[in-house]
């Protein structure tokens, strides 16, 4: 199983902490990281990778950003 590494951002998008995961598929590790902000309300978004390629940034549900990023996908974007 491939490892993941979970970057979770400070209100500045810097990294505050690096979390390891392993998950059979990036649909797991996003549910993985999902998890994760929800346990850690203070976090306001993290970003989770495959080696050099960042699969996706997920923002706490609270963050204008996530609702941008919600709509973004359901219009196709």
């Amino acid at each position: 199983m491939p490892h993941y590494y979970c970057y979770a951002l400070n209100a500045a998008g810097h990294v505050k902490a690096r979390e390891i995961m392993t998950a059979e598929d990036e649909h797991q590790v996003i549910e993985q990281a999902k998890a994760y902000l929800r346990a850690h309300q203070s976090i306001p978004a993290i970003e989770v990778w495959l080696a050099e390629r960042r699969i996706r940034k997920l923002w706490q549900a609270s963050h204008p950003s996530a609702v941008s990023d919600a709509a973004s996908k359901s219009s196709g974007v």
